[in-house]
């Protein structure tokens, strides 16, 4: 096992209201996903590799062009 970080919002699905499941290549190699399930829907990233402090684990700026 090894530390990863990601992340991942909740919007009301009424505001996002994707079906089924989406993907989107971004280009580091990493894939964006909207999920939904029931009143919500899941955003996010996959995870990266993380090697710093788990006490230290900061937000970084993702510019996408998708």
């Amino acid at each position: 096992m090894h530390l990863t970080k990601g992340v991942h919002i909740v919007v009301s699905h009424e505001k996002l209201p994707v079906t089924p499941i989406h993907l989107f290549d971004v280009g580091d190699g990493r894939m964006i996903f909207a999920i939904p399930r029931g009143r919500i829907t899941y955003v996010g990233t996959t995870d990266t590799n993380y090697s710093g402090s788990i006490d230290e684990v900061h937000t970084e700026k993702l510019m996408l062009n998708i």
